[in-house]
């Protein structure tokens, strides 16, 4: 059997004001899956990613993290076990690469520490896993989005955790830096990480996911494999009848392949 490294049971949560965004989710993350969280806008994705990371505590369920409850743990504490890259950020910091992927080493330090030869050692790995070591001196406000993306993935993996979430990472993208940053999630998975990533692509989630879990109006409505969830009774009572669903080819056997299609 195997044992999840997050464990989240009947997960709500409701925005002040607002209409629930989450309703009773159970999620499951084990070593070495790739799980993609799919849905709709406004379905509940990319809250369940901040619950699930400590940024946002839910009204009601729980969620444990090594066996540990996420609640009751430190600040630090839980950035030594869980690592968030956002969509993007609000605003650049005027550094370089090498320094904004440093800012990831700061639960491994204490107050006003030096960096230590560990701490330039994961930052100097976390430069190459992402393949911007050439970047490491550019300030990061002159990268393009791709490589922007890699950096923040680079902060995150600077963090050394087994836990990795991403909130869609390839929104904005060029196909080609679309399938590199996926790519890039992929060999952190096999190399033994735990990556949940929420995207509105999903045939990068056909080619990548170990896994797909599914959201329509905050609650969970399928989690199974890519098989079993890119099929049009699945799809369709999410996103209506404008796709349509082939299988392709590929390297690794035969793919599932859903495209937005023009009704007559």
């Amino acid at each position: 059997m195997v044992i999840p490294l997050v464990h989240a049971t009947g997960v709500a949560f409701a925005y002040d004001g607002e209409v629930p965004a989450l309703r009773g989710v159970d999620f499951d993350l084990a070593t070495e899956e790739l799980v993609c969280i799919l849905g709709p806008n406004g379905a509940g994705k990319s809250t369940l990613l901040k619950v699930l990371g400590g940024i946002l505590a839910p009204d009601e369920g729980t969620v444990e993290v090594e066996g540990a409850r996420l609640a009751g743990l430190t600040p630090r504490v839980r950035a030594q076990r869980i690592a968030f890259v956002p969509q993007a950020l609000a605003a650049l910091p005027d550094v370089t690469v090498g320094d904004f992927v440093a800012f990831g080493r700061y639960a491994h330090q204490g107050a006003f520490r030096r960096p230590t030869e560990a701490d330039r050692s994961a930052v100097q790995r976390a430069l190459a896993e992402a393949d911007i070591t050439n970047l490491a001196a550019r300030p990061l406000v002159e990268l393009s989005g791709g490589q922007r993306q890699r950096a923040l993935v680079a902060r995150a993996l600077a963090q050394e955790t087994q836990v990795l979430l991403v909130d869609e990472p390839t929104t904005a993208l060029d196909p080609a830096h679309q399938v590199s940053v996926m790519e890039l999630l992929d060999k952190l998975r096999a190399q033994g990480r735990a990556v949940a990533v929420v995207t509105h692509d999903l045939n990068l989630a056909s080619q990548f996911a170990t896994r797909l879990v599914v959201l329509d109006d905050g609650r969970k409505v399928a989690d199974g494999s890519t098989d079993e969830v890119l099929r049009e009774e699945v799809l369709e009572p999410i996103y209506g009848p404008s796709l349509r669903y082939e299988i392709w080819s590929s390297s690794t056997g035969p793919r599932p392949v859903v495209l937005p299609w023009r009704q007559a």
